[in-house]
């Protein structure tokens, strides 16, 4: 009865050492299995940050060209907004020089124009003058 235990007991230890056996396989291969898994996770993922690395460094890359690009065009906005300054103000002397010359020479006409006038009322009295004497001359070559 003992030995019936016995090996009752060595049967059992037996199912079990097999049953124990068979978990530790399926263990194995679920552990196997999740193990492939989360290196094809990973090495999904190591991708797609590699890929967002490349993204990243190509927009910082563009950005920093942007950027330079955009301090060029300030740069020359400058220099052509300061061209155009001294170019106003350039042309605003020039305009106010040749209205000094304008307003010099119309002044010059003007007193040009007065002094003809008044050469032309001179002329017109030294006329009349010299009528009157040339009349009383020849009144007085008609009388005599």
């Amino acid at each position: 009865q003992y030995q019936n235990a016995v090996d009752a007991k060595e049967a059992e230890l037996s199912k079990l050492k097999g049953d124990l056996a068979r978990l530790k396989e399926k263990s194995q291969e679920e552990l196997t299995q999740i193990k492939n898994e989360m290196s094809e996770s990973l090495a999904y993922a190591d991708s797609e940050i590699q890929k967002r690395d490349a993204a990243l460094q190509t927009k910082g890359e563009l950005e920093a060209k942007l950027n330079a690009q955009l301090d060029q065009l300030k740069k020359d906005v400058a220099e052509a907004q300061a061209a155009s300054d001294e170019t106003t103000r350039s042309k605003s002397e020039e305009a106010k020089v040749l209205q000094d010359m304008v307003e010099t020479l119309q002044k010059e006409v003007d007193k040009e124009v007065n002094l003809r006038t008044e050469v032309l009322k001179s002329k017109e009295a030294l006329e009349a003058t010299f009528q009157g004497k040339v009349s009383a001359l020849q009144n007085e070559i008609d009388d005599a």
